[in-house]
């Protein structure tokens, strides 16, 4: 099951975090990021996001917020959002981060010129990104 909004729950897959609770183990599940990402990314944007929440000393929301963003469900979503978040911007460089909208943008472009399926442009930016 695909998260559909940003929310934090106990055992369940439909959640952005996934919280285990086995015995006296209990670990958090990131269950947002694809597997054909670049984990440093992800690792960097989810510990971007975990200390801006300290530094700003946010609230942990309540289990399944009703009132949680959605999670972008297009790669032209995801640019969107990437652009306007400040915070992973900083984690991550401007320059980096400008460069690898470049090719988002290069890739949307030639999926609509080319009429490329979605994965083709998934494995086009994967690869562009090793």
């Amino acid at each position: 099951m695909t998260p559909t909004k940003a929310t934090w729950l106990e055992e369940s897959r439909a959640a952005y975090l996934r919280l285990k609770t086995e015995r006296s183990n209990i670990y958090v599940e990131n269950r947002l990021p694809s597997s054909a990402c670049n984990p440093y990314l992800a690792l960097a944007g989810t510990l971007a996001a975990g200390i801006d929440g300290l530094e700003r000393k946010l609230q942990c929301p309540i289990q399944d917020d009703p009132t949680a963003p959605f999670i972008p469900k297009t790669l032209e979503a995801a640019a969107s959002a990437l652009e306007e978040d400040h915070i992973l911007i900083r984690a991550l460089g401007e320059d980096f981060v400008n460069a690898f909208l470049c090719l988002v943008n290069k890739t949307l472009k030639d999926k609509t010129e080319k009429q490329l399926e979605n994965i083709e442009c998934q494995r086009s930016i994967y690869f562009h990104c090793i």
